[in-house]
């Protein structure tokens, strides 16, 4: 397993831990009322602030931390500024191959990603039914972000008379802006806290700059690329787990 795979696996058992701890466990109709009435009080506060973890399997496939704050607007509305540190919670996504193993030719090949960024939302936040203790809301808003991924690659592939001993190194920068929307849960576990489960999409227009240098071992030859181009993306897979206090 990835060690980006490993680290939203352990972000996702801590809130799950944290939401089976405060959760009552005492289920008698006199703190059910009282838990309601926490409920309505919850939904009428003027601030929350968030912090959750969140990965987006197809986009960056990052594993990402936020935080944000939000505001009452209206009855049931919210607006909420949210920043997102991209790759936070990454390290480097190394793989490598040998094939065949104890026989010629002998090909050896290695990789290392690395992807650090920031990304900005603003979210308008809708609770169709907000004065229930389990709620779901949905969510929608621009979306602004700023990353730099940093790919490294490397061959070794030794024949019967030759051996092809090269290496890439890949730099992108990219910045671009969009739409983000959501559907998810959240659970008044206890006043003023509450978890959320979320899942979303976004659908951004990027624009890419690449920098290749790339080389051989064997002999003193470079070479170095720059290509620019603009790229829509959309992706349906975020995930997103967090806490939120209100105030």
């Amino acid at each position: 397993m990835k060690a980006s795979s490993c680290s939203f696996v352990i972000s996702i058992l801590l809130f799950l831990f944290t939401f089976f701890l405060l959760t009552p466990k005492d289920f008698a109709q006199t703190d059910t009322l009282n838990f309601q009435t926490d409920a309505v009080r919850h939904y009428e506060s003027q601030w929350a602030f968030l912090a959750d973890v969140s990965k987006y399997a197809d986009f960056t496939n990052t594993t990402d931390f936020s935080v944000g704050a939000k505001r009452l607007i209206g009855q049931s509305m919210y607006i909420m500024g949210e920043v997102t540190f991209i790759g936070l919670l990454n390290d480097l996504s190394n793989y490598s191959t040998i094939s065949p193993n104890g026989s010629i030719p002998v090909a050896f090949n290695y990789g290392a990603d690395q992807i650090k960024g920031t990304k900005i939302n603003m979210l308008f936040i809708y609770y169709p039914i907000a004065n229930k203790t389990l709620n779901f809301y949905v969510s929608c808003g621009p979306v602004f972000l700023a990353y730099k991924k940093n790919e490294k690659q490397y061959s070794y592939i030794l024949n019967q008379s030759s051996v092809e001993h090269t290496y890439a190194n890949i730099n992108d920068d990219v910045w671009g802006a969009g739409l983000s929307a959501g559907i998810g849960v959240e659970w008044n576990i206890a006043n003023p806290f509450s978890v959320i489960a979320e899942y979303g999409m976004i659908a951004i227009s990027n624009h890419h700059s690449l920098n290749e240098t790339t080389g051989n071992y064997e002999t003193p030859l470079t070479g170095q690329s720059a290509v620019s181009r603009n790229l829509f993306e959309a992706h349906l897979s975020n995930l997103k787990f967090g806490v939120m206090v209100y105030l």
